[in-house]
């Protein structure tokens, strides 16, 4: 019984990142007008015609914050896309709106230029880590975080 007990309380904690996380998403979906799919493990993944794809990544471990993944079909999203993020970054991040798309628009561009084709940027609190190409009609893709110590 005590195991059982024990084995509770360790889920206790994971439990109320899970029901933050629904909220988060629950608050993009009526934010932005985007549809979300049921929950994954850790990943709610939505729908909105501004973007490809869309998600709220939930926090697999206590010390992980809620972030979120967006991306685009070409090397050049529209500024509409940079709008989406910015909603989206506000809602999850708490971040101001203006904030987190400059982040992810700067991030993007840098990617574009780089070799590998990823960048990263820290700034406005923001973690932001993308991957941006032109080849073969382009692609974006930006994940955002808390930064580091941010919570």
């Amino acid at each position: 019984m005590s195991q059982v007990v024990l084995a509770l309380a360790a889920l206790a904690p994971a439990a109320a990142r899970a029901d933050e996380c629904d909220q988060l998403a629950a608050a993009v979906v009526a934010g932005t007008g985007a549809s979300a799919d049921p929950r994954g493990m850790y990943t709610i993944k939505m729908h909105h015609p501004g973007v490809e794809s869309l998600s709220v990544d939930c926090p697999m471990a206590t010390a992980d914050t809620t972030s979120f993944s967006v991306s685009w079909d070409g090397a050049y999203p529209p500024n509409k896309f940079y709008d989406l993020v910015g909603t989206a970054g506000n809602i999850v991040m708490g971040a101001p709106v203006k904030n987190v798309a400059s982040s992810a628009r700067k991030c993007q561009r840098r990617a574009l230029g780089s070799k590998d084709e990823m960048a990263e940027v820290n700034e406005n609190e923001l973690h932001v880590e993308c991957q941006a190409f032109s080849r073969g009609g382009g692609g974006t893709a930006i994940s955002i975080y808390r930064a580091a110590g941010k919570k």
